[in-house]
């Protein structure tokens, strides 16, 4: 991203801010179970309801908070990436303005064309989960290892020891069975889809050769390719 941190140095305190309000809704999240885990310990085990009902109002109150500093988040997110991508669009099409016709006729219309909208269009949305997606993932874990160490080091060693191994399992998996793996969400959308791919469709200077094509399996006479992948949704 540093080709286009000229674009993106005007919305510098957005990116500032973004990283803030997502370890704030994390932490939010992530302290609720020892919350209940007082209540189970402390007021269940000794019928105390002046407990449950006093860590329940906290439980509540840090809730209500998280999803308010969520929200503030995916507003500034959101309008962060429109706006990053309106400056890179325009700055884009400046540039073409600027070319001369010798240069243009290296271009198709329709090459420039998908550059505009859905090249920009993919960029704004790197942008757009950088500040939400991709920062979500490491505070999530890194909270979640801090409290697991508050409740059983024991356990957090387990824990720990064990994220290296899946990292290795997961990665060799999907390099394996399939070499492309793509990351997409729309604007403002609550979820990331993750889709493995075996290949890829061709690019725009593809010289359309099915032998030399990227992404191409090859398989000889008699030989069978077969790729599957299960989702579970919890």
């Amino acid at each position: 991203m540093r080709r286009y941190w000229h674009i993106l140095r005007k919305y510098k305190i957005s990116l500032a801010l973004c990283p803030i309000l997502v370890l704030i809704t994390v932490w939010c999240e992530t302290i609720q179970p020892m919350y209940m885990a007082e209540i189970v310990d402390q007021g269940v085990m000794k019928r105390d309801l002046s407990l449950i009902a006093e860590k329940g109002v906290y439980m509540i109150l840090i809730s209500l908070s998280g999803l308010g500093f969520s929200v503030v988040n995916v507003y500034i997110a959101s309008r962060t990436s429109i706006g990053f991508g309106t400056d890179l669009r325009g700055a884009l099409f400046e540039k073409i303005q600027r070319l001369s016709f010798f240069d243009l006729d290296h271009f198709s219309t329709s090459s420039l064309i998908t550059r505009l909208t859905n090249d920009i269009a993919r960029i704004q949305q790197v942008v757009l989960m950088s500040m939400r997606m991709m920062l979500r993932s490491p505070f999530m874990l890194v909270m979640a290892i801090f409290f697991v160490v508050q409740i059983n080091k024991q356990l957090a060693l387990t824990l720990m020891a064990s994220i290296p191994a899946l990292s290795i399992a997961v990665f060799v998996i999907l390099r394996k069975g399939f070499p492309y793996f793509l990351l997409w969400t729309k604007p403002g959308a609550p979820y990331i889809c993750m889709e493995p791919w075996c290949g890829i469709s061709d690019r725009d200077n593809a010289d359309q050769n099915f032998k030399t094509k990227q992404g191409i399996e090859h398989i000889s006479a008699h030989e069978s390719f077969v790729r599957e992948h299960t989702i579970e949704v919890l």
